[in-house]
């Protein structure tokens, strides 16, 4: 039962499931931003634009 699970068990396992949870969460979030990168990079290579500033691409 739960109340038998002692403390320095509990603590790590809900640290490591919190932290599981949230490298799910960042890489979902990471993930969307990855592929419009990789869709502007081919775009601009497939124009002949290599070395295009960030500043102008934004």
């Amino acid at each position: 039962s739960i109340e038998s699970l002692p403390l320095y068990v509990a603590v790590p396992a809900y640290v490591l499931s919190e932290l599981r949870i949230a490298f799910q969460i960042g890489f979902m979030i990471y993930l969307p931003f990855m592929v419009i990168d990789l869709v502007i990079a081919s775009i601009l290579l497939s124009m002949g634009i290599m070395f295009l500033p960030p500043v102008m691409v934004s």
